[in-house]
């Protein structure tokens, strides 16, 4: 068994992870023991990505890219069917995930032992956490400097 860290998609909602991402490696005997959804801007080239852990076979990092095509070509498959139904019925559709929010991954890091992921997952998430609080005070700060000049 081996474990990894990885960033996926952009502005995936916690819906959206849990109907699509979840199911994806649960088939696939890879548990996700932890994940944390950063928002408020780019971390490592990509927005609003989900941080997760991940533990099972060794191609980890070719299940993540797997998903990446797969989730994409199944989002806009699912979602455009419900999105013509509730037109049938009139109403507004308002899809839990884009095709688009899962184009996107990075390895974080890949480890030989199952564990060591989880274990470094909580320094990692604060890494990135402080990261997207430091943009966000900046752009306060800009906002508080624009009005009292």
């Amino acid at each position: 068994m081996a474990s990894g860290n990885f960033l996926i998609g952009e502005g995936i909602s916690s819906e959206g992870f849990n109907k699509y991402v979840k199911p994806y490696f649960s088939i696939r005997d890879i548990s996700i023991p932890d994940m944390i959804f950063i928002r408020e801007g780019y971390i490592e080239g990509l927005r609003d990505p989900v941080l997760i852990s991940i533990v099972g076979k060794e191609d980890l990092e070719e299940q993540i890219a797997n998903m990446s095509i797969e989730l994409r070509l199944i989002v806009e498959k699912t979602e455009g069917k419900d999105a013509e139904e509730q037109k049938k019925q009139g109403a507004h559709y308002n899809p839990v995930a884009w095709p688009h929010q899962f184009y996107s991954y990075k390895k974080v890091g890949f480890y030989s032992n199952n564990d060591t992921a989880s274990n470094l997952f909580p320094s990692i998430a604060q890494e990135y956490l402080l990261s997207a609080l430091e943009g966000k005070a900046g752009k306060v700060e800009k906002t508080i400097k624009g009005l009292l000049s």
